[in-house]
Order: structure tokens, then C-alpha cells, then sequence
């Protein structure tokens, strides 16, 4: 599920938009009604951001935008009828897409789906740069082994990475033991993070 967050300072229009993310079944991990706050108290565990241009403080949508694309994380930019240098000086930010206030389900919903996707693409790459050397990895990972990794990240239990990959409880047990062994940890949970940290998150 895509983890998000919204930083608007209109509290209606971030509430209607909070509503509308989470009747299309993505979480909001947050929302942050001014720059300045977002930036002391995230966690930074989201994987994109809604993100008004024109916030009420010092801070701009602008402003933390260039510290999300420093970061990597991608971002829409949020919307009114703003003038041609302010949506000029956004552009070269480089937004995933721009929603326009008052927010119409069906854009929202296009622009996440967009977003939703590219970010799987980005994760896959992420993935595949595990068949050939690397620093997370004693040695290279087979492309099955990255399939039953992937059923680990997204905490599934042997018998539904079984279910979905088609192969027995002794395959996918032998695949377990070999990631321990190539990614040097010793439990799920030491999989998961290290991958999260690493894969997720890029």
C-alpha cells in the first residue's frame, strides 16, 4: 500500500483530501499543516508526498520540495490559480503531477495511480541491481530468490509465498536459507529492515 503524507495549511481542504486518499484504499502516514512541521516531526517512513505550493509560514511548498527531491521522494504538488513564475519555479522541482484545488476524485485518483505505479517500477529496478554484485549482498541473488524476498518485505508467510510463486514449502525454505546466507542476517525481521532501508526506500 502506498504510505503518504499531505502537507496543506487549510485544515478543510487537507481533511476533504485525507478522505478522499484513504477512500482509494492508500494510507496517510501523516498531515502537516505547515512546512516547518513536517520537517520536525517526520519520520520519513512515507513513500510520496501531497504537497501544497503555497504554505501559510515561512517555509513554501516549494521549499520542502527541494528537500523531498534531495531525498528522492517523489511529490505532487497541490494547487490553486497560481501565476506563471510560481508554477514556473515549481516545475523545475520536477512533481509527479499537480492536483488542483477544489480536488475531484477522479484526478486524484489518476495522479496515485501514476504515482503508485512509477514508484513500483523504481522499487523493481531497485531489486534487480540484487542479480549482479552489490553492497548489500555477500553474492548475487538468483531472480527467484529476489521473487520469494519480495514475498518477505511484503510479510507474507511460507504458505502464501508458496501460493503465489507455485513452488513447495522445501523450495521456498531453501530460498530463505540462501538469502540469510547472501544478505549475512539471521531472521525475517533482519531481512525486512535491511531490505527496507536499502531497497524500499531508494
Amino acid at each position: 500500500m502506498l504510505r503518504l503524507i499531505i502537507i496543506e495549511d487549510e485544515f478543510f481542504a487537507a481533511n476533504h483530501l485525507n478522505n478522499l486518499v484513504t477512500s482509494l484504499d492508500y494510507k496517510v502516514q501523516g498531515i502537516y499543516h505547515s512546512g516547518e512541521d513536517f520537517l520536525q516531526e517526520t519520520d520519513w517512513e512515507f513513500d510520496a508526498a501531497l504537497l501544497d505550493i503555497i504554505l501559510e509560514k515561512d517555509l513554501s511548498g516549494l521549499d520542502v520540495a527541494a528537500v523531498l527531491k534531495k531525498k528522492g521522494i517523489p511529490f505532487i504538488f497541490l494547487t490553486a490559480n497560481e501565476d506563471d513564475s510560481t508554477l514556473q519555479r515549481a516545475s523545475k522541482l520536477s512533481p509527479s503531477a499537480y492536483l488542483t484545488k477544489p480536488f475531484k476524485n477522479i484526478d486524484v485518483s489518476a495522479s496515485l495511480s501514476i504515482l503508485a505505479n512509477r514508484i513500483e517500477d523504481l522499487r523493481e529496478l531497485s531489486y534487480h541491481s540484487l542479480l549482479r554484485e552489490n553492497d548489500l549482498t555477500t553474492e548475487p541473488l538468483t531472480s527467484r530468490e529476489i521473487d520469494v524476498l519480495k514475498g518477505l518485505v511484503e510479510e507474507q508467510t511460507t504458505s502464501e509465498i508458496c501460493a503465489s510463486l507455485f513452488i513447495s514449502k522445501n523450495t521456498v525454505k531453501y530460498h530463505i536459507k540462501n538469502l540469510y546466507r547472501k544478505l549475512d542476517v539471521n531472521t525475517r525481521d533482519e531481512i525486512c529492515t535491511k531490505i527496507a532501508s536499502n531497497i524500499i526506500d531508494s
